[in-house]
């Protein structure tokens, strides 16, 4: 594994996190009609790919069921096509494959051993 997967994985932890937090609170129609609000999830979205294409092809193949090629595939499509997102499609994401990514996620982080505090 490489020294930085587990910055990694807290970076998608964190963006997941804050993900639960707005669909937890907002609905698709408010999600649709409020482009500060569309920026902040595709830029969490934006996080999730690129740390997860960055993580080591090791701590990856650990969990083979998430569709890491779909996931750099996707940050591909907002960076490149960012006028053309399908905000159904976010939507989706973020109520279905959201919440079942952060238990692999998590499970993930379970085999990072942790580093000691200092200081």
């Amino acid at each position: 594994m490489k020294p930085n997967d587990s910055a990694y994985l807290h970076h998608i932890s964190d963006a997941v996190k804050a993900l639960e937090k707005y669909i937890s609170s907002h609905t698709f129609i408010e999600f649709a009609e409020n482009e500060w609000d569309q920026a902040a999830v595709v830029k969490y979205l934006e996080i999730i790919a690129e740390a997860s294409n960055q993580m080591s092809e090791e701590l990856k193949s650990v969990q083979l069921q998430i569709p890491w090629r779909k996931i750099a595939n996707f940050r591909n499509i907002l960076i490149h096509e960012y006028f053309d997102v399908d905000l159904k499609l976010v939507w989706k994401i973020l109520i279905k494959d959201i919440p079942l990514f952060k238990k692999e996620i998590k499970k993930l982080l379970s085999l990072i051993p942790t580093q000691p505090n200092i200081g």
